[in-house]
């Protein structure tokens, strides 16, 4: 594993962190702006919390406020969304599909994850995500290509 993949699965572990935000925020407040909060008792999160994995690890999987118990979920999302962004990151490099990827696979998780803790998908996610592939695909024809041959095998990693 060269250096570059390694930088990709670190901001792809941040990048986790972002979707976790937006998988609790958006069913709950409908908002996505503000500090992070804790998930059980609603207090201001220290910036090490939110530290991707190590946050959660860091804490027992325990808040540290209330001493509740947090979700698994939440390390397995930053998890999963830096493992994809190394494969595709060795699979294609930093190019267009990768970048395209990426933004998939984010769609996806966000709502996978929605679904999953709340058995809810948000149109909108749907919906907008679909617009923007959409155009991608009208504005650089040459990534539907692409695209098809990955699509079986992400159906896969993510099923």
């Amino acid at each position: 594993m060269d250096s570059t993949t390694i930088v990709v699965f670190v901001a792809g572990l941040f990048l986790g962190t972002l979707l976790n935000i937006i998988v609790i925020r958006l069913p709950r407040e409908h908002s996505l702006g503000g500090w992070p909060r804790c998930t059980r008792c609603g207090r201001p999160l220290a910036w090490w919390q939110m530290l991707p994995v190590g946050g959660w690890l860091a804490q027992s999987g325990r808040a540290r406020c209330c001493k509740r118990s947090l979700n698994v979920l939440f390390p397995l999302i930053e998890l999963i969304t830096g493992v994809a962004l190394a494969i595709f990151q060795v699979r294609y490099g930093l190019s267009v599909p990768f970048w395209y990827l990426s933004f998939v696979a984010a769609v996806l998780i966000v709502t996978g994850a929605i679904d999953w803790l709340h058995r809810s998908i948000y149109t909108f996610v749907i919906l907008g995500a679909a617009l923007i592939v959409l155009i991608v695909t009208i504005v650089r024809p040459s990534i539907a290509f692409v695209m098809r041959s990955s699509a079986r095998w992400w159906l896969v990693l993510y099923l």
